[in-house]
């Protein structure tokens, strides 16, 4: 009995650590070069003293990329107004399936392809849906599961 606690205890230690293995927030955001859905080159440096960016790491597997991808598709307009660059990046998944989705869910916003998930670790993501909000400077100014609403209009007011 003591054994499994000891051991129900380091899983959840491990799983805690993990959680937040994240890149820690007002670091410098790695550079990266993807391809869009369309194949055309996008690189975060191209962002940088023009617009904050908005990541947001997902999969078409994933039920709660489902909704944040719904809920962003009715936010994107707004986000692009004030000045928010919005990046979907799809996380390991071939083009020819992330495309199929796309087109069935009639989303508008840039979705990047990261197939082999080279950006993915960059950032130290471990599980989808997960926001990364950028400033203008190409520092990390957010980073979690949900949706930036309360940071990204902070940034905007600096």
């Amino acid at each position: 009995m003591r054994k499994t606690i000891a051991s129900l205890f380091i899983i959840i230690f491990i799983f805690c650590a993990a959680a937040h293995a994240q890149r820690p927030v007002r670091s410098n955001a790695p550079d990266f070069k993807l391809k869009d859905a369309f194949g055309s080159e996008v690189s975060l440096e191209g962002f940088r003293g023009k617009s904050a960016v908005l990541l947001l790491f997902w999969a078409t597997w994933c039920p709660y990329c489902k909704e944040e991808l719904k809920g962003i598709e009715d936010r994107y307009k707004e986000l692009e107004k004030e000045g928010v660059k919005l990046l979907a990046v799809d996380v390991g998944e071939p083009p020819n399936a992330v495309t199929s989705f796309l087109s069935r869910r009639g989303l508008n916003f840039t979705v990047l392809m990261d197939k082999d998930m080279t950006v993915t670790d960059s950032y130290g993501i471990i599980g989808v849906p997960f926001f990364v909000l950028i400033d203008k400077e190409g520092i990390i100014r957010f980073a979690n599961s949900y949706f930036p609403e309360k940071e990204y209009k902070e940034l905007l007011r600096q």
